[in-house]
């Protein structure tokens, strides 16, 4: 297969045809982070060596110094092109290209040369992305706006490589618009133990999403980097944990069927309620395909159609954007409306009329959803995907409507004081997480100490403020989705920690009960905490003297491949069985694991 040749052949010099000949490209699978179906594969230059560079900036450092870095870039692309073409099936997928950044200082360097047409052979214009790398600065240059819409408007896409590594930043993704935001490895590097890299990648997840762009996690390594870039709310996934770069295509594979158990083991267990509620009230509304002609649309808006607004999506059923009513106006209120939109320059197609629209997961909790569409006033609504392909819209009052739905229920098994999940909720956690024997998790059980004392002391009032208290030190610790906290009642409370181990189980206990400690001196009088101790009375009615208000907590380790499924009420037995070992211990905690 071969893609069209070019309108004005474009010659190299000798030396550069010989390396042009040696270097060669391996692709890197990119795949849907939910079911493991490559979406598509990114060019990698390899051979570089043999053609005597130690790496491969050496080759575009060199080809910029002998000038001959424009030509060079396109017959690269070209050859990309080719050997992608023989990747089987190919013709579903994407080839991400990566730019140097570089060409667009060169006088020389002509967008319509450099993108020949490309429908040949089952590749379109949909079918190539352009990498746009922060490594070098592109804001600069005046003249990359101009052909980035040039660009677009050809169908092809755009992605921003290396999110966050270089000095571009937010201003690239803010000018360039792109499809595809691909964020660097450095931010998903451990990942699962830095919550400053958590809060990183999931604004910028967010902000992509408020875009109408696609997040690709970059370099992901293992199988925890995997589960948080997931539950940040990352699209797509490419790294070694699903595989590495192959100069050999036959080797690479249309779906990943570990990403798949995982994804959908991972969907299981979470038992995502939230999909219904969207389903429910979700605005079905049949696309617009990219290949409809001008007219027929502005027909669509003239007549007055039973929408304002509609979605478009390409020949996959991806999402490109929506098209509003007012994109017509200039046209609708002209006399020659529909003469003007004949004009050849328009009927090309209906990039031109397109503007982007916050794109989500069918997936995605309806809070999520809701905070993206309240981060732009002028958002219509949002576009729901599922496996990334179009499936329905979401108003602002079918928005509400969804959260409402799911508040009511949730407000059914919530304690009354803390607002958190109950027992109900709990014991559902604890089935789940027991059902999954390959996960590692840590369940925690928390009891205050001597806090009947408090409360006859300082009066009922007060004890609801101490438990409060306990609930908003778990909330806060709770930053990120793979915890679960619950308020089993009165001043007993749970947490739970998917994909942990007892170290950091018990270093995340002990943090919560040393600020409860801390903070729970405030509800003394000045007296009290002189003493270190309150008088007060016990169950038998005895007065005492008792130390001030701690909590203590059994901890359980649920290790990865455990041999059988623990039934829920050996759990509670092992909590009742060790709850005066925790209480009695210094540091008010006892330690159980589970085979």
């Amino acid at each position: 297969m071969t893609v069209a040749p070019m309108e004005h052949e474009v010659l190299l010099p000798a030396k550069w045809n010989y390396i042009l000949a040696i270097v060669d490209f391996a692709f890197q699978p990119i795949v849907n982070i939910n079911t493991g179906a490559v979406f598509g594969y990114e060019a990698l230059l390899r051979n570089y060596q043999q053609a005597g560079f130690e790496s491969i900036y050496d080759v575009f450092d060199a080809a910029l110094i002998e000038n001959v870095l424009v030509d060079f870039d396109l017959h690269l692309r070209l050859k990309a092109i080719e050997k992608f073409q023989t990747i089987p099936g190919s013709q579903n997928t994407k080839l991400f290209f990566n730019m140097d950044n570089r060409i667009w200082d060169d006088d020389e360097f002509n967008i319509q040369k450099a993108l020949p047409s490309l429908k040949t052979n089952g590749f379109t214009s949909e079918s190539l992305c352009l990498e746009l790398s922060e490594k070098h600065n592109l804001l600069s240059d005046s003249k990359l706006f101009n052909d980035l819409a040039c660009i677009k408007n050809r169908g092809f896409k755009i992605a921003i490589d290396d999110c966050g590594a270089g000095f571009s930043g937010l201003q690239l993704m803010y000018y360039t618009d792109p499809d595809y935001v691909k964020i660097d490895r450095f931010f998903i590097s451990d990942i699962a133990n830095n919550p400053k890299k958590r809060l990183f990648v999931l604004n910028i997840v967010n902000i992509s999403h408020v875009i109408g762009s696609y997040v690709i996690a970059e370099g992901v390594e293992t199988e925890k980097e995997f589960f948080i870039c997931r539950e940040i709310g990352c699209d797509l996934v490419q790294g070694f944990f699903i595989d590495k770069p192959r100069q050999n295509v036959f080797e690479l594979q249309r779906t990943y069927n570990h990403v798949h158990r995982l994804a959908d083991s991972d969907r299981r267990w979470t038992n995502n309620t939230d999909r219904k509620y969207i389903l429910s009230q979700m605005v079905d509304i049949d696309p617009i395909s990219i290949e409809s002609n001008v007219i027929d649309v502005f027909e669509k808006f003239k007549n007055v159609g039973p929408h304002t607004t509609y979605p478009v999506v390409n020949h996959l059923y991806e999402p490109l954007g929506v098209i509003s009513e007012h994109s017509f106006k200039p046209y609708a209120y002209s006399r020659i409306g529909a003469e003007l939109l004949r004009n050849k320059n328009l009927a090309d197609g209906l990039h031109r009329f397109i503007s982007k629209c916050p794109v989500t997961d069918i997936n995605t909790p309806v809070e999520t959803i809701l905070s993206l569409f309240s981060q732009d006033s002028s958002v219509e609504g949002i576009i729901i995907v599922d496996h990334l392909k179009y499936v329905g819209f979401l108003d602002a009052k079918s928005l509400l409507k969804a959260l409402n739905d799911k508040n009511v229920a949730y407000a059914r098994d919530q304690n009354p004081l803390s607002r958190l999940p109950g027992n109900r909720l709990i014991n559902e956690y604890l089935s789940n997480a027991l059902q999954h024997v390959m996960w590692p998790f840590v369940f925690a059980y928390f009891d205050m100490d001597n806090f009947k004392p408090f409360n006859d002391k300082y009066g009922f009032r007060n004890g609801d403020r101490v438990i409060l208290l306990f609930a908003e030190i778990l909330k806060k610790r709770s930053h990120v989705s793979n915890y679960f906290i619950g308020h089993i009642g009165g001043d007993d409370f749970f947490l739970g920690m998917k994909q942990c181990s007892m170290q950091e189980g018990r270093m995340e206990v002990q943090k919560i009960l040393t600020k409860f400690r801390q903070d729970v001196r405030s509800f003394y009088d000045r007296e009290d905490l002189l003493n270190e101790y309150i008088i007060s009375t016990d169950r038998e009615e005895n007065v005492k003297k008792f130390p001030l208000l701690t909590a203590s907590a059994v901890i359980i380790e649920a290790p990865g491949s455990r041999t059988r499924v623990h039934p829920l009420s050996e759990i509670g037995e092992l909590i009742a069985r060790n709850k005066k070992n925790a209480k009695k211990s210094p540091e008010k905690i006892a330690t159980v694991q589970l085979d």
